[in-house]
C-alpha cells in the first residue's frame, strides 16, 4: 500500500524529519551510542545468515531455534526478546503436537522461503501475510503475536540486504507515524510497505533514518524549526482548491501540540507545583477552517490562569493567560512580568498573532497572553528551557496573586511563598527555598554557594564519604538549571584522560574502513550549549570525585580558561580554532577527604575554585543526622547523639576532621529501633570495613569502635543492656 501524500505534504515531512537529522547530528553521544548498536548488528550478520540458510539443508527446527537463540544472546541482542521469543513460539507451537498444527516439514519449509529476502514489493507482502496467517493458526493465549512478523521478517531481510530493506523497529514505526502524522495502515503487510514508502521518502540511508528514530525515541526532543512557522503559512494561505493538503497540514500541527504537550508536562507541572493537563486542541477553528498554527495550554481549567505555548507563521509565544472574567488579574499581572525580558525576545502584553482577529478562537481577548515572543528569525534554540524558565516565574507571579484574583493556590502546601506580596521571588528562589528544606539544610548555605558560584563560576565540596556532597551537588545542579539538557554529570577517576573529558579522537567505522573522529567529550559539549543559549542561562556541570584524577593531564588548557572566562586559548586538537569557557558555565565539584586529601591538590587548582566543607560535626552539614531523625516520626535521636561522639573520637585518633562518618550512612528507615537490626547491619557492613582499613595495625582500636562497645559508652544505658545482656 502506498500512502498517497500531496506534494507539499511530502515536502513539509521531509523538512520536519532534516530538522531532527541536524538536531541528532550535533549530539555526538547519541551518535556513538547508537553505532555501537548498529556496528554490533553489521558484525553480526554473517552468523545470522549462516544459521537461517543451515535450516533448510538440515530441517532441524530445534537445532535451528537454539542456534538462533545463542547468536541472538550473544551478538544480535536487539533481536534476542520480541524477535526470538516470536520464533521459539513459531517453532514449538507446531511441533509439540499440543496445538491444532503439527507440522515440522511444512514449518520448516515455511521459516526457510520467508527469512529470505523478497525479490519485490508484491513478495515482501506475501511473506508477511503467509507468517502472519501461521501465526494465527498456531497462537495460544495470542503467541506467538502476529503483530510481530513484520519486525522479525525484516530484521532477518536487513541481514542479508541492508540497502534495500529498512528494519521495522517500534521506534521507527512510531518515528514515521510522528514524521508524518498518518498512522500506518493495520494489515500487517500493508502497514510494512506504507512505513517502507515513508522512508525512502524521508531517508534513503535506512540505517541512517533507525538511528535517528532511536535517538527520537530515548530522548524526546522538542525541535523547533522554521518548517513549522512555513506550515502555519500555508495553512493560514487558505485555498478551497488545496483543501486535502490544507486539512492534512492542520492534523500535523495538532499532532506537534500534542507531542509538546505530552514531553513538557512532567516538567511544567514540576515547575507549578501542580497537577495539569495540557489542552486537547481542536483540528479546526470555529468556522470549521482547518487551522493553521498550534499551541499547548497547561491550566486546571479553561477559565483559570494559566501557561501557553503558541507558535503561528510569526514566531514562537511562550505566556500566561489570564482566564477567563479577570480583568484586574491581568493589568496586574502584566506589570509584574515586566522584568521577564531576556536577550533574543520582545516582551508582550496583549495577542501576538497576525491570525487572531479572524481565525484563532484559541486566543480570545479574554484571554489575553503576555510573556515572551519570538520573531521567526530568532527563534530559540531551547524550547524545552525557555518553557520551563516561564512556568518558573508564573508560579511565583500567581503566588503573588493568589489572595485577591487565583481561584486556587499554585504554591506548595497550600501556602504562598514566605514574603507574599510585599516580596518578589525569583523563580530561582523558590526552588532553593524548596531544596533547603529537602535537603534539611539552612537555606543560607545555598544562598552562600550561589554566591560563590557568580564569584569563581566553580566551586567544590569536601569531606568524609556520606557527608551528601554528590546528593547536594547533584541536587542543586538541577535547581540552578531546570532543564535537563542545560546540566551534566561526570565523574572523574584515575584513567580519566583530557579526551574523554574535552575532546579527542575516537575510533568510528565509515564505508567498513576505521577512521578516527574529532569527538567532543562532556565538557565542550555542555560548552557549546551554554555558548548557544539565547538568553544566557546557567548551565552546570557536577565532577563527581574531581580529586581522583590526574587534574593537570584532564583539564589542559582548562585550567587557564577556568580563570579568565574572558580569554580565548587554542585546544590541542584544533589549534585553528579558538575557544572560552562560557560564563554561565558554572563547576561544582565533589572531594572525598578519605579518597585523597584536599592537601594534594594542585595549587593552581585550588586557587580557581571555592572550597565548601561538608564533615559531620562541623560546618553546614553539622547535625543533619539529628535533624533527620527528629523530622521522622518513627526515629528517636539517640542515634545521632551517639554518631557524633563516635566523629569526635576518630578525629581524635586519626589527627583530623577529614575521615569521619557521614550522616548518610544512617539515614535509612529503622536506624533508631533495635528489632529492625538495620543499625547492626549499617554499622558491620558499612562502618566497620571503614574502620579496619584505617586501623588495620592497630586492633585494640578496631575493637574500640565495634557496635557493642561504641554502644557501651555513647548509648542510653537501657538500649545498651538489651544489646548485651550481660553487661550487668
Amino acid at each position: 500500500m502506498v500512502m498517497l501524500t500531496p506534494e507539499k505534504e511530502q515536502d513539509f515531512q521531509r523538512r520536519w524529519y532534516a530538522a531532527h537529522l541536524h538536531t541528532f547530528e550535533q549530539d555526538p553521544v547519541a551518535i556513538t551510542w547508537q553505532d555501537g548498536i548498529q556496528g554490533g548488528l553489521r558484525d553480526a550478520a554473517p552468523e545470522g545468515l549462516i544459521i537461517r540458510d543451515s535450516l533448510l539443508g538440515t530441517g532441524d527446527l530445534d537445532g535451528f531455534s537454539k542456534s538462533l537463540q545463542t547468536w541472538a544472546v550473544q551478538k544480535a541482542k536487539p533481536f534476542n526478546n520480541f524477535g526470538q521469543m516470536f520464533m521459539n513460539q513459531v517453532v514449538n507451537y507446531s511441533t509439540d503436537g499440543q496445538g491444532p498444527v503439527n507440522d515440522p516439514q511444512g514449518t520448516t519449509e515455511l521459516l526457510s522461503d520467508v527469512l529470505r529476502p523478497p525479490t519485490d514489493d508484491a513478495d515482501a507482502s506475501s511473506k508477511i501475510d503467509r507468517l502472519v496467517d501461521y501465526a494465527e493458526k498456531i497462537k495460544r493465549k495470542g503467541h506467538p503475536a502476529p503483530g510481530r512478523v513484520p519486525f522479525v521478517l525484516s530484521f532477518m531481510w536487513s541481514l542479508a540486504d541492508r540497502s534495500r530493506w529498512p528494519v521495522f523497529w517500534k521506534s521507527a514505526a512510531d518515528f514515521v507515524q510522528f514524521c508524518t502524522n498518518q498512522a500506518l495502515p493495520e494489515e500487517k503487510s500493508e502497514r510494512y510497505q506504507a512505513f517502507r514508502t515513508v522512508v525512502d521518502r524521508l531517508d534513503y540511508d535506512y540505517e541512517r533514518f533507525e538511528r535517528v528514530a532511536a535517538w527520537w525515541a530515548k530522548h524526546q526532543p522538542l525541535v523547533l524549526d522554521s518548517v513549522l512557522l512555513d506550515r502555519s503559512d500555508f495553512g493560514w494561505r487558505f485555498d478551497e482548491g488545496r483543501a486535502e493538503e490544507i486539512r492534512l497540514n492542520a492534523q500535523a500541527l495538532v499532532g506537534i501540540a500534542d507531542y509538546w504537550g505530552e514531553v513538557l508536562r512532567p516538567d511544567v507541572e514540576g515547575a507549578l507545583g501542580l497537577k495539569l493537563a495540557p489542552s486537547e486542541l481542536p483540528l479546526t477553528w470555529k468556522e470549521k477552517r482547518p487551522r493553521s498554527d498550534l499551541y499547548v495550554q497547561f491550566s486546571q481549567e479553561t477559565t483559570d490562569p494559566g501557561l501557553r505555548i503558541g507558535l503561528d507563521r510569526d514566531g514562537l509565544s511562550i505566556g500566561v493567560g489570564s482566564g477567563l472574567g479577570r480583568a484586574g488579574w491581568k493589568d496586574r499581572a502584566a506589570e509584574m512580568m515586566k522584568g521577564w525580558r531576556v536577550e533574543g525576545c520582545e516582551l508582550i502584553s496583549t495577542r501576538h498573532s497576525t491570525m487572531e482577529s479572524e481565525h484563532v478562537s484559541g486566543w480570545r481577548a479574554d484571554w489575553v497572553t503576555f510573556g515572551r515572543y519570538w520573531t521567526k528569525d530568532r527563534l530559540p534554540a531551547d524550547l524545552h528551557s525557555v518553557v520551563i524558565e516561564t512556568a518558573t516565574d508564573l508560579r511565583q507571579c500567581l503566588a503573588e496573586l493568589a489572595e485577591e484574583y487565583a481561584p486556587f493556590d499554585w504554591s506548595e502546601n497550600g501556602e504562598t511563598p514566605s514574603g507574599g506580596k510585599e516580596t518578589k521571588q525569583s523563580g530561582l528562589e523558590i526552588r532553593l527555598d524548596s531544596l533547603a528544606k529537602k535537603l534539611l539544610v539552612d537555606r543560607g548555605l545555598l544562598d552562600e554557594i550561589v554566591e560563590l558560584l557568580k564569584d569563581k563560576r566553580q566551586v567544590i565540596f569536601y569531606g568524609p564519604p556520606g557527608t551528601g556532597k554528590t546528593y547536594l551537588a547533584k541536587e542543586l545542579a538541577e535547581a540552578l538549571a531546570p532543564d535537563s539538557a542545560r546540566r551534566a554529570l561526570v565523574q572523574f577517576h584515575p584513567s580519566m584522560s583530557y579526551e574523554d573529558f574535552v575532546e579527542g579522537y575516537r575510533p568510528k567505522v565509515a564505508n567498513g574502513q576505521m577512521i578516527y573522529e574529532l569527538t567532543p567529550g562532556p565538557l565542550r559539549r555542555l560548552a557549546k550549549k551554554a555558548e548557544s543559549a539565547a538568553d544566557g542561562q546557567h548551565h552546570v556541570m557536577v565532577i563527581d570525585e574531581i580529586n581522583r584524577a590526574d587534574l593537570s593531564t584532564v583539564l589542559g588548557e582548562l585550567m587557564f580558561l577556568l580563570e579568565y572566562r574572558d580569554e580565548e586559548v587554542f585546544p590541542q586538537y584544533q589549534p585553528d580554532k579558538s575557544f572560552k569557557l562560557p560564563k554561565n558555565l558554572w563547576f561544582i565539584g565533589t572531594m572525598n577527604t578519605a579518597d585523597r586529601s584536599i592537601a594534594l591538590v594542585d595549587t593552581a587548582l585550588r586557587r580557581r575554585f571555592h572550597f565548601v566543607p561538608f564533615f559531620p560535626n562541623y560546618g553546614p552539614m553539622k547535625g543533619l543526622l539529628e535533624k533527620w531523625l527528629e523530622n521522622e516520626e518513627q526515629e528517636e535521636a539517640w542515634v545521632g547523639e551517639m554518631v557524633a561522639k563516635v566523629n569526635d573520637e576518630l578525629a581524635k585518633a586519626l589527627g583530623g576532621d577529614h575521615l569521619q562518618l557521614g550522616a548518610s550512612h544512617f539515614m535509612t528507615e529503622g536506624i533508631s529501633d533495635d528489632a529492625s537490626g538495620t543499625l547492626k547491619r549499617v554499622w558491620e557492613y558499612t562502618i566497620m570495613p571503614f574502620i579496619e582499613e584505617q586501623f588495620f595495625d592497630r586492633p585494640d582500636q578496631i575493637d574500640y569502635f565495634r557496635l557493642e562497645q561504641v554502644r557501651g559508652r555513647h548509648a542510653p544505658q537501657d538500649r545498651s543492656d538489651d544489646e548485651n545482656p550481660e553487661a550487668d
